[in-house]
């Protein structure tokens, strides 16, 4: 899986496939192999609900005001970031 790349909004073209690629790409964050704390899914799952909200936000999708995903803030400040571990083996 490849690392989610956040985009600040006067960088994003296409305000709708981009939510669509950031819904995509945490969804194997609620699988039961994902191995996240209960807490840290729950922030993802916020943070998933409110992607799922933005077409409802005024001014979608010219002007949007993206959510900051779980853990942005602590890598900013130079903590390192908790990887999910890949997919077991079919």
């Amino acid at each position: 899986m490849l690392p989610l790349i956040f985009l600040t909004s006067n960088q994003i073209e296409d305000p709708v496939a981009y939510r669509q690629m950031l819904l995509d790409n945490t969804a194997y964050i609620q699988e039961p192999w994902c191995g996240f704390s209960p807490e840290r899914k729950a922030k993802w799952a916020d943070f998933r609900a409110t992607l799922q909200a933005l077409p409802e936000q005024e001014g979608w999708p010219t002007s949007v005001v993206w959510p900051i995903a779980p853990g942005t803030l602590e890598q900013m400040l130079g903590e390192p970031p908790t990887v999910c571990p890949a997919p077991p083996a079919v």
